[in-house]
């Protein structure tokens, strides 16, 4: 396995503790085991209980496995052995044991049942087109149903008045939105369950509904003369609504190194949510990797904040190409280089502006500024340019004391999530480091 640096090793830490933790642990004293093969790493780190921890490193995409309960990834384990490594740091013996090849084995199981999954779709046979067409024909119809009674609805919210609900059961919007899905248009369920969480949230919550009943009633309206769309704008109206993107639809095959600018994970009962923002280093382009994973099941391909890799992407259509496929598993990992997130206020603002010019119901945009100032007043938290110009962010006190800690109050580089009403940062660049906020 090639050594990393020190700081390469660190870049990779999910957060200031871990990698303070991690490097109390280089000490061969805490560790029964050390070794070092072209397969990767392994150890066995004593730990509190009786039974040591095993702790392995894959050399092939840095991918790591550690028996502790930890939930970071890598763990302390983890990052203390690449650092030992690193520092040559112990004696590493080159005879892995039958946990570490066994391990290995399995990861390369997994990735050859993935691939030949992926060649046994290749090979199914095409469905009907006519068939196909009449399905979609039906679902068309059972939507503009569902739009037609949301419609009215929205209209005599609006014509009511909305100072009665903040006193409305949670039923009043459930069944709604119930009813949305019923006709297939998940995306407007999903939009009702919105307006619900603006209702009484704030003092400006009236206005805000109000843009949201906005948004709502241009995708109406766009439902009503679908067929007057040009194609792009018809796949982002798809999506909007709730229908399942095609991955045989992608287009424009991209590879390039991208810098993993932001991991979040997101759940709702037993369904988990994640969104990958990955920088193309040579392209510019920005890219977002939408993946749901329901239950115990993993994610296809492991992304960690603050890293680069070479893969090919390729994007869905839409007037607004974001979002994207991985076409073929990531060749590599490593420590992302300490590239600048660079961009003005205004520079990101107009560049929303555009975005929804081409596709309105886009409902997260990549944001980047650098550098940034960490700032917090009586409405809360914000992070200003050099310009002056600021944004309130959505962030925990916890993410944001380590921030300006971290930064010792100077501007540093900003990737994160904008909604049209404030930022939620998911990594600042600091201390020739990457820091990963998304968790915290």
């Amino acid at each position: 396995m090639s050594p990393l640096t020190p700081q390469q090793v660190l870049a990779l830490a999910p957060d200031d503790a871990s990698a303070k933790a991690a490097q109390g642990l280089v000490k061969p004293a805490k560790w029964v085991t050390l070794g070092a093969f072209e397969g990767g790493l392994w150890g066995e780190c004593q730990g509190s209980g009786a039974k040591p921890y095993q702790v392995l490193v894959d050399a092939n995409g840095l991918g790591a496995k550690c028996s502790c309960p930890s939930r970071k990834f890598p763990c302390k384990h983890g990052l203390a052995l690449m650092l030992m490594f690193a520092g040559g740091t112990g004696q590493f013996a080159s005879d892995p044991p039958a946990w570490m090849t066994e391990w290995l084995a399995g990861r390369r199981d997994r990735a050859e049942k993935q691939a030949a999954k992926r060649e046994a779709a290749a090979e199914t046979p095409a469905p009907d087109p006519a068939q196909t067409a009449r399905r979609h024909d039906a679902r068309w119809d059972r939507m503009r149903d569902g739009a037609a009674f949301l419609g009215l609805w929205m209209r005599d919210l609006v014509r009511q008045g909305f100072s009665d609900l903040p006193a409305r059961p949670p039923t009043f919007w459930r069944e709604v939105a119930a009813r949305m899905v019923d006709a297939q248009a998940t995306g407007l369920a999903r939009r009702v369950e919105e307006m619900q969480g603006i209702v009484g949230s704030g003092r400006d919550w009236p206005s805000r509904l109000l843009g949201s009943l906005g948004r709502t009633q241009l995708l109406l309206d766009a439902l009503e003369r679908r067929e007057a769309l040009p194609e792009p704008s018809q796949a982002d109206l798809r999506v909007a609504l709730g229908w399942a993107l095609d991955r045989d639809s992608v287009v424009d095959p991209t590879s390039d190194d991208w810098i993993v600018a932001g991991v979040v994970f997101d759940q709702e009962g037993p369904l988990h949510e994640r969104r990958v923002w990955l920088q193309g280093i040579a392209t510019g382009r920005t890219a977002l990797l939408l993946d749901f994973a329901h239950g115990g099941r993993k994610f296809e391909h492991a992304f960690t904040p603050a890293t680069q890799v070479r893969a090919t992407l390729a994007w869905f259509p839409s007037a607004a190409p974001l979002r994207a496929v991985v076409q073929q598993p990531p060749e590599s990992a490593s420590p992302a280089p300490a590239g600048r997130f660079t961009g003005t206020m205004q520079s990101q603002l107009e560049a929303v502006s555009e975005r929804l010019a081409a596709n309105p119901w886009i409902l997260r945009h990549p944001f980047r500024i650098g550098p940034g100032r960490l700032a917090r007043d009586e409405r809360g938290w914000h992070v200003a340019d050099a310009t002056g110009t600021r944004v309130s962010l959505q962030i925990r006190d916890e993410a944001a004391w380590l921030w300006l800690a971290g930064s010792r109050g100077l501007p540093v580089d900003v990737f994160g999530e904008w909604n049209g009403v404030n930022l939620r940062p998911l990594t600042v660049f600091f201390d020739h480091m990457w820091v990963n906020l998304a968790d915290l």
